[in-house]
């Protein structure tokens, strides 16, 4: 529960993304699309997340949508290792009441006008 009431402070923090590919964990039972690996008062942290999917859209692991499959901290596994480390681009808070949207990190290489786009 402490991971879990601390999401907004890990979400927030420099973190890690992994193409997480459970199936080929072999010590994972793990469900995943995604996993990112943060702190929180410096323990390591894992969220996994899965593709949000309705009955009429197929699952598409790149549409944005997402919803938490579980988060817990290091517990002697260390996740991910044999997934694919990905570059974050671009890392943005938006409010799920109104409109407003707060940019958290830009990647250098990531231009100004990319939410136009």
């Amino acid at each position: 529960m402490a991971c879990l009431s601390r999401l907004d402070e890990f979400l927030r923090s420099e973190n890690t993304v992994v193409d997480y590919l459970g199936r080929q964990d072999p010590r994972s039972r793990l469900e995943a699309d995604w996993l990112i690996r943060g702190n929180i008062d410096g323990e390591l942290c894992y969220l996994f997340l899965i593709a949000k999917s309705s009955k009429e859209v197929i699952k598409d692991r790149y549409s944005g949508h997402y919803v938490c499959r579980s988060i817990f901290p290091y517990r002697g596994i260390a996740y991910g290792q044999y997934g694919r480390l990905m570059t974050t681009l671009l890392k943005q808070r938006n409010s799920t009441i109104g409109e407003r949207t707060e940019i958290l990190y830009r990647h250098p290489s990531c231009p100004g006008d990319y939410l136009e786009s």
